[in-house]
């Protein structure tokens, strides 16, 4: 049975979860009535922030989500130094998935914005797709873009053939755009009224089934078909970011955007629908807590 909310209830009984802790030292923010953001529909304490994350940490491992994220990024703290961190594991290492920001963004209490020309994120995070069992990457977006730029993408191998991921692009023409590609044979548009809220998209395999949730709610899901070629290189780094598309066998990136993002996560299996709503909600409600959904 899935939990979503039994985090408030685990933290009354129990105090700050070890992992809240552990990250919130890193931001480096107290758990006291500091106020942040002041004059923005952001403000917000230092303890509310805490509460925030701390229920996040305990939904996430109630509903057994936890042990299979390799990085979730809040972007709390409103500055660069503070939203490199990544809540799974909050060492400043390379082998810990901490954000490094490239280019021009604006940082803040909404998260990070991109500026459409050279701002991207690199969460060093590599993975060999075709030997796990599907993943799941998830955000939070603020605004609503008409834009060819990309909120999240990634490189799938160092061969000449591009083996792309790219989960969403909103297009001038109010086009929802989610991309699963094996060669260049799997793509999807959603008609969709704008680019904000909650997002979450995966595949099963390297081939397979696919889905995408907006604002926790299924809005398209496909089987793609069998593709002669099978990438059999490690996955570059994934570099996601609004502002970002991928690496070009390592070198630099495409397809910058004006988006704000407020969070950005990746889970190593593929769920269910019923899983997927669950995990689209804990980043939704940690979102509402934060009060970036205004």
């Amino acid at each position: 049975m899935l939990n979503l909310g039994l985090g408030i209830k685990g933290k009354k009984l129990g105090g700050r979860d070890a992992d809240t802790i552990a990250f919130m030292d890193a931001v480096g923010i107290a758990d006291d009535s500091t106020v942040y953001y002041t004059g923005t529909p952001q403000e917000i304490t230092g303890s509310e922030m805490w509460d925030a994350i701390d229920t996040a940490v305990l939904d996430l491992k109630s509903n057994g989500f936890w042990d299979d994220i390799p990085f979730f990024y809040p972007f709390v703290g409103g500055t660069a130094a503070r939203h490199k961190w990544n809540l799974k594991d909050p060492r400043d290492l390379d082998v810990a998935y901490r954000g490094l920001f490239f280019g021009g963004y604006t940082q803040d209490g909404t998260g990070i914005t991109g500026n459409g020309t050279n701002a991207y994120m690199n969460t060093l995070y590599r993975a060999n797709l075709s030997a796990n069992n599907g993943h799941m990457i998830g955000y939070y977006q603020r605004n609503d873009l008409r834009e060819n730029g990309v909120a999240v993408g990634a490189r799938l191998s160092t061969d000449s053939t591009p083996h792309l991921q790219v989960i969403t692009r909103v297009f001038n023409t109010n086009r929802f755009f989610a991309r699963f590609q094996s060669g260049f044979i799997s793509a999807n548009d959603i008609g969709l009224n704008n680019s904000t809220g909650s997002f979450l998209a995966g595949r099963n395999s390297d081939y397979g089934e696919w889905k995408m949730f907006k604002d926790t709610i299924l809005k398209v899901k496909r089987t793609d078909p069998p593709f002669s070629f099978k990438p059999v290189l490690p996955v570059d780094n994934y570099i996601f970011a609004n502002a970002t598309s991928w690496l070009l066998n390592g070198t630099g990136a495409l397809g910058y955007s004006n988006g704000n993002l407020s969070s950005l996560y990746l889970i190593n299996r593929y769920l269910s629908d019923a899983e997927s709503e669950t995990l689209g909600n804990i980043d939704v409600n940690l979102q509402i807590a934060l009060k970036r959904n205004v």
